[in-house]
């Protein structure tokens, strides 16, 4: 009886060591395919950051451009109102 039970305990035991080595093996395939995802997804995301900071890069001198025109016409039309005032007056 003592040998029925080692015999079946052994057979089980190269079940469950056939088992773990199955699913460690499947654990590692999905570790790889994983990592390979995830670098083309931070590739993708940097890419598209690039491309984003780009575009707000261009957006910033656009609007740096518009803000220097509005502050000179801003400040000429005093400039020419006390100009005028000053040379009407001073006749």
């Amino acid at each position: 009886m003592h040998d029925e039970v080692v015999g079946g305990w052994d057979e089980y035991r190269r079940l469950v060591i056939s088992e773990l080595e199955r699913l460690h093996a499947s654990q590692a395939e999905t570790n790889t395919k994983l990592d390979e995802i995830r670098g083309d997804f931070s590739r993708a995301i940097g890419a598209l950051k690039d491309e984003q900071i780009a575009k707000i890069w261009s957006e910033i001198a656009v609007l740096k451009f518009k803000s220097g025109l509005w502050g000179a016409v801003s400040g000429a039309i005093p400039g020419f109102i006390i100009a005028g005032v000053v040379f009407f007056t001073h006749k």
